[in-house]
């Protein structure tokens, strides 16, 4: 989901066997991405069917991918070395802060396959002999631990900042292929060079679920009254294009969507099968902690968890203190996510226990913060739609609206274009447009609740559906339901009654960022008050579906963006290391 797709390709070795035992002594084969993408296939469909009548094309499809999982063993070369279920080291580089050491290991995904899972250490050599703090940076869906490396620069910031900490860059588990005729080899090695995105994704928040989609002409009560009930997301979702949010049903729907494309030298899955990660990343990343924190001399009780997209979302997810993801003794002693969101009613709940800096740019229309960034059911992008220009941007009561947004922002209008989402009418329409979806996302969708455009829109059925909390959900360009900023500040602070119309947005410290960076993305900030005292803070800035301080177009930090959004967390947020967990 993250913006920042580039090109990498990275080795995956799973080992899918003919029967369900497991030997003791296994002859692994080298299936590569194929293999590891039919397995999981074959885990989806079993999970999506089960229950309920098999239609008879699953059936067909079931007998297809049992003949194809065997000529695939048959055919691909054996590997003679296997990395054994600990860590083993990949490689290692010097960095200008200490080393850079990459390790993988292998982990068991069900009872078919095997698959070698990675993860990266920046370890500054200030830290060899006094125990630091660790700040995980985990990436976004369709990345890998090189390209969130190289694309967030931690670890260039940890080698200049003067209060040291270890960093940790996950790796999600390998599920998809990202583009046609795409091969994915290997990637181990620790250069510069090797960055790009890898199409690894997080088990994270709703998205390893595999659910039936609903028409998007029903009505909200018929689809949670479908067989599977709490479906996420509509049929739109089942283009090619729009696949793998509801990847199982896509299969039931159209069962040679896994069939395999002769354009390539090896066989390789379509991109109409790609899916989200359905994987054991409990399990994953539990091993990781277990792994890193004795061998890095990390202080247990200054662990931090950061990331953007669906890295915010595993920020989040291994922040509960219950469930499979509790992470017990290494419960992070404060989280950053970013532009994080949920699928329908599956938000983290923290019951502000966690630390926490939620950061969202109110232009995002991947992970929507609110109903007015996003789509409707026709995937028809909301902020550009008649509806919008002519009974919020103009019509009755555009003056009401401008006055009550103006309160909002304390009589500011935005300092910028939103040129991202407000590219319709005059140009007096494009900056009420843009104020709107400001102070619409300052009140967490509250200024606009009421309004007689989304009154029309949610009485013809074109919105998404109520989560448990009675708030609608914002749809994505695939028809997905999602969380917003609202929706996932309550399950933060554990107050489902929490109003943001009673925040008190202001600038961040100047000390942090400078008045001049302020204005580049109008970020406010508020304090959001709760049980235990904790420091929760909610910021919205100018910006689409990545961090602020990243350029909208080419998603390289702007100008001098590195340092100050680097500032803004670690000195701002973590107090260099100071948060401990209590």
């Amino acid at each position: 989901m993250a913006t920042h797709m580039r090109e990498l390709s990275i080795e995956v070795t799973p080992l899918i066997e003919e029967e369900k035992k497991i030997p003791s002594s296994p002859v692994p084969q080298r299936l590569g991405w194929f293999g590891l993408a039919l397995g999981l296939c074959a885990v989806v469909a079993y999970f999506a069917s089960a229950g309920k009548t098999s239609h008879p094309a699953v059936e067909g499809w079931k007998t297809r991918l049992a003949s194809v999982r065997k000529s695939t063993v048959d055919e691909f070369m054996v590997r003679t070395e296997w990395p054994t279920s600990e860590p083993q080291l990949l490689g290692r580089t010097e960095t200008d802060s200490g080393v850079f050491e990459t390790w993988h290991f292998t982990l068991r995904f069900d009872t078919h396959t095997w698959y070698v899972r990675r993860f990266g250490v920046d370890m500054p050599k200030e830290c060899v002999n006094e125990s630091c703090p660790l700040v995980v940076d985990f990436h976004g869906s369709y990345d890998s631990l090189f390209s969130q490396r190289a694309w967030t620069q931690w670890y260039q910031y940890q080698a200049t900042t003067e209060k040291k900490f270890v960093l940790l860059t996950p790796e999600g588990s390998p599920d998809a292929v990202l583009r046609p005729r795409k091969i994915l080899n290997d990637c181990n090695t620790t250069a510069n060079n090797c960055t790009g995105s890898s199409a690894t994704s997080w088990n994270v928040l709703g998205w390893g679920k595999t659910m039936d989609p609903v028409n998007r002409t029903a009505t909200c009560d018929e689809a949670d009254r479908s067989e599977g009930k709490g479906p996420i997301c509509f049929w739109t979702t089942l283009r090619p294009k729009n696949a793998y949010p509801c990847f199982g049903s896509h299969l039931e729907r159209d069962p040679k969507a896994c069939e395999l494309t002769e354009k390539s030298s090896t066989p390789q899955i379509p991109t109409v099968c790609q899916s989200a990660s359905g994987a054991n990343d409990y399990d994953y990343f539990k091993q990781v902690m277990e792994f890193v924190v004795p061998q890095y001399n990390v202080d247990a009780e200054r662990i931090y968890l950061t990331g953007q997209s669906m890295g915010g979302m595993s920020s989040l997810q291994w922040a509960m203190g219950k469930g499979p993801y509790a992470l017990g003794e290494y419960r992070p002693a404060a989280i950053a996510p970013c532009s994080s969101g949920a699928a329908r009613s599956s938000y983290a709940k923290l019951d502000a226990e966690v630390p926490t800096l939620l950061m969202w740019g109110y232009q995002d229309d991947i992970a929507p913060p609110t109903l007015w960034s996003a789509y409707d059911r026709y995937n028809k992008f909301l902020p550009r739609s008649t509806t919008f220009l002519t009974q919020v941007v103009s019509g009755a009561q555009k003056e009401f609206l401008k006055k009550a947004a103006l309160q909002v922002t304390g009589n500011k209008w935005p300092t910028n274009d939103c040129e991202y989402s407000c590219t319709k009418g005059t140009a007096e329409d494009k900056k009420m447009c843009c104020l709107m979806l400001w102070a619409n996302a300052l009140t967490g969708g509250e200024l606009l609740k009421g309004s007689a455009a989304q009154t029309s829109l949610q009485d013809s059925h074109m919105l998404g559906c109520a989560n448990d909390m009675g708030e609608l959900t914002a749809l994505d360009p695939s028809a997905f339901m999602w969380e917003g900023v609202l929706t996932t500040l309550r399950g933060i602070v554990g107050d489902t009654s929490l109003d943001m119309m009673t925040l008190e947005f202001n600038p961040p410290n100047v000390s942090i960022v400078p008045d001049a960076m302020q204005k580049t993305n109008d970020m406010l900030c508020a304090d959001v008050p709760n049980k235990n005292n904790k420091d929760i803070r909610v910021c919205l800035f100018q910006g689409s579906h990545t961090y602020p301080w990243k350029s909208e177009w080419d998603n390289d930090w702007i100008e001098g963006g590195g340092q100050v959004f680097h500032d803004f967390v670690w000195k701002g947020f973590l107090k260099e290391g100071e948060v401990k967990r209590s």
